[in-house]
């Protein structure tokens, strides 16, 4: 019997959320696998000052509600998690999205990083959101799924 390559999963999540079919997706593969789930939310620096362009609030009631909302998205999916008894570990940091998933990928040893693309977003927005993507692949050993 051939042996799993992927022990760690670092599933990266946005702080729009994904789809239902995408969690579905990742629990999947993590339960086929018999893999860890490791959960990250990356609170993107760049989306904090163009938000702040917009709002009234400052960067640290942005920030911090950015926090509050990631943490409440991370919670959420880690019951679902160990409801179908995957093992998981929830994380978010605050930094540039491929900055964050890299360095906490090598520092958990990940075997496997899938992040979902956004499919509503077009234009300018979109290149900047998922831009991120691009750097990952390019940047690193560890294979990546992207699921659409």
């Amino acid at each position: 019997m051939e042996q799993n390559p992927f022990k760690k999963i670092l599933f990266l999540i946005t702080s729009a959320g994904e789809a239902k079919e995408t969690i579905r997706k990742v629990h999947g593969l993590a339960r086929v696998c018999h893999a860890k789930l490791i959960i990250l939310n990356v609170i993107d620096k760049m989306q904090i000052q163009r938000m702040k362009r917009f709002t009234n609030q400052s960067t640290t009631e942005i920030e911090v509600e950015m926090e509050e909302n990631g943490w409440k998205y991370l919670y959420f999916i880690e019951e679902l998690s160990k409801n179908q008894g995957i093992p998981t570990v929830i994380l978010q940091n605050i930094g540039v999205v491929e900055t964050e998933v890299l360095k906490e990928a090598t520092r958990l040893k990940a075997d496997l990083i899938i992040a979902a693309k956004q499919q509503k977003k077009t234009g300018h927005i979109r290149r900047l959101d998922q831009g991120y993507l691009y750097k990952i692949v390019e940047n690193t050993s560890i294979p990546v799924l992207i699921i659409k």
